[in-house]
């Protein structure tokens, strides 16, 4: 169950193959690629937030901004992103070992504060603010768009 209140998270599994130190690597590895992947959804989300308010105040501006900036803030805090659970799990009767990766939410809020200064976005507070709750809701609003489809 991949959650952290108020953080990011990601988890990924990989067939149990008997060797610990590989296959939690490969897990970590891959719950960490997915953890990129939030974040660049959630920027994109936020762009479109942005968007509509500078547009709504008069002023036009670009998503190419955030989404360059996304990519480059992404790997350089990866590495705040920390396993925070290692646990064998039997999935369609086959063992699997599972890694959660997370960002605490301090660590959220610095990635977001990271990405709008390198985007060298002028906010106003309140729009700073409701463009943070559009990060941090952008994995549910995902979830359940993919919950509809299927």
């Amino acid at each position: 169950n991949t959650t952290v209140e108020n953080g990011t998270a990601a988890t990924d599994c990989v067939g149990w193959t008997g060797k610990m130190s590989i296959d939690r690597k490969q897990a970590i590895a891959n719950a960490r690629a997915a953890i990129a992947q939030q974040i660049q959804v959630k920027v994109q989300a936020m762009d479109k937030t942005y968007q509509r308010k500078t547009t709504a105040d008069g002023e036009t501006t670009t998503g190419s901004t955030f989404e360059s900036v996304s990519k480059q803030i992404t790997q350089q805090n990866l590495n705040g992103a920390m396993p925070r659970k290692v646990d064998m799990v039997m999935i369609e009767d086959k063992k699997n070992l599972c890694a959660m990766v997370a960002f605490s939410p301090q660590a959220t809020k610095e990635l977001f504060n990271d990405i709008v200064k390198a985007a060298d976005a002028k906010l106003d507070p309140q729009s700073e603010r409701a463009l943070y709750e559009e990060f941090r809701a952008q994995k549910a609003q995902g979830e359940m768009e993919k919950a509809l489809q299927e």
